[in-house]
């Protein structure tokens, strides 16, 4: 059975400089939106217009007058089935080329974690895989690469980062929401770093702590909505709990990594503030 994305990226700079969509009026730009919507859904849309006017549930008046502008943005699937978008249906493909290489990777993740380490420690192996362009999450400060990087160290931070969470849901999430930012940063490594300590700083609140973790996010919500972006808090437990971890090493100051994680982030939007999200 064929695996569908619930989702696909909408660019907003491509739609605002593409001359067909900017030659819409609202209730064509609408229409054009639900399209997508259903193309996405339903792998395009009926050729017979006919039929696009039962699946989208409009009159024929209606799709007369808005259809001549939305149909440039349509043509023939390969086999002249159904009616697609070419930008829509390359997404479709780097989706389908990330979940495979995902996969892949998690197979052999798993495979070297069944073998003895002769270090005595645990291997965490793992390859943050996405196609290009594919940010799901809030990653705007992040840019693509041509080459998807393979941090060791990225994946050891987010073993780290998932342990020392309060909450332990939704594991699979919340790796390949981490991946997808560590995958597509610049330096992924010394991104992964910088939200492993936003992270730290967050864990030992007591928003976080208190009641078991019950009201502290899942941690792949936490990265979506871009928490680690936030400015570090101030500690305020009053005493460390058993399962408590220090969230600074011996001899660092909370104030300077404060700031280091502040340039850190402000330094990489900075970079990437005029770069083409495609």
């Amino acid at each position: 059975m064929r695996e569908k994305s619930p989702a696909f990226q909408w660019y907003p700079k491509d739609c605002d400089t593409d001359e067909p969509v900017r030659a819409m009026d609202d209730r064509e730009f609408g229409f054009y939106a639900r399209c997508l919507n259903h193309s996405w859904i339903n792998a395009g849309l009926p050729v017979d217009p006919a039929e696009i006017m039962r699946v989208m549930g409009r009159p024929k008046s209606y799709i007369k007058q808005v259809w001549p502008r939305v149909a440039i943005c349509f043509e023939l699937s390969p086999d002249g089935s159904r009616l697609v978008n070419a930008r829509q249906e390359k997404e479709r493909i780097k989706q389908a080329e990330w979940r495979e290489k995902s996969r892949e990777g998690g197979r052999h993740s798993a495979a070297t974690k069944r073998q003895p380490n002769v270090n005595g420690g645990a291997r965490v192996v793992g390859k943050w895989l996405q196609p290009n362009g594919n940010i799901a999450s809030a990653s705007a400060f992040a840019s693509a690469k041509d080459t998807p990087p393979t941090p060791s160290e990225a994946d050891e931070a987010f073993a780290r980062i998932w342990e020392r969470h309060p909450k332990k849901d939704y594991r699979q999430k919340a790796e390949t929401e981490f991946g997808l930012i560590v995958g597509q940063a610049e330096d992924p490594e010394a991104t992964a770093a910088a939200i492993e300590r936003i992270h730290r700083a967050k864990s030992e609140t007591e928003d976080w702590r208190k009641q078991n973790g019950q009201f502290a996010p899942q941690l792949g919500n936490w990265l979506r909505d871009g928490g680690y972006l936030d400015p570090a808090p101030e500690a305020t437990l009053s005493r460390p709990p058993e399962t408590y971890r220090p969230p600074l090493a011996p001899g660092e100051d909370g104030e300077a990594l404060r700031r280091e994680n502040a340039e850190f982030f402000a330094n990489l939007q900075a970079k990437t503030a005029g770069a083409n999200n495609l």
